[in-house]
């Protein structure tokens, strides 16, 4: 659980405690600074929970690509499958020898392939 979660609910319960206190004295102040605490902590908590939701899908989305990638590998046919070790240790090679121009050449493929999906403005 985020740290944020927590500390929005004790702000919000804070600002009702408080907005409770402004409105039994009479003191406008005080319970205009309890609404804001409580607004404070509702926006904290759910920003906690967007963390949490986008640590669990984060850690999900590993795992699924672990997945996939072991059942294509899977579903390769035995010469097919010994190309793609071929390839894969070729590519890995390539790139301890020279990995700023691998990063160069995946740049580039990365900008050509946004630039075919979007186009030319």
């Amino acid at each position: 659980m985020d740290t944020d979660r927590v500390a929005g609910v004790a702000r919000k319960v804070g600002g009702k405690v408080e907005s409770a206190v402004g409105d039994l004295s009479g003191d406008a102040k005080l319970q205009g600074d309890g609404l804001v605490d409580q607004a404070l902590g509702t926006v904290q908590n759910v920003a906690g929970q967007a963390r949490d939701t986008l640590r669990d899908v984060a850690g999900q989305a590993g795992g699924m690509a672990q997945d996939a990638l072991a059942r294509g590998r899977d579903a390769l046919p035995d010469g097919a499958n010994q190309a793609y070790r071929d390839g894969r240790a070729m590519v890995s090679d390539q790139v301890r020898e020279s990995p700023l121009n691998a990063l160069l050449i995946a740049g580039a493929a990365g900008y050509a392939i946004a630039w075919l999906i979007h186009g030319r403005k």
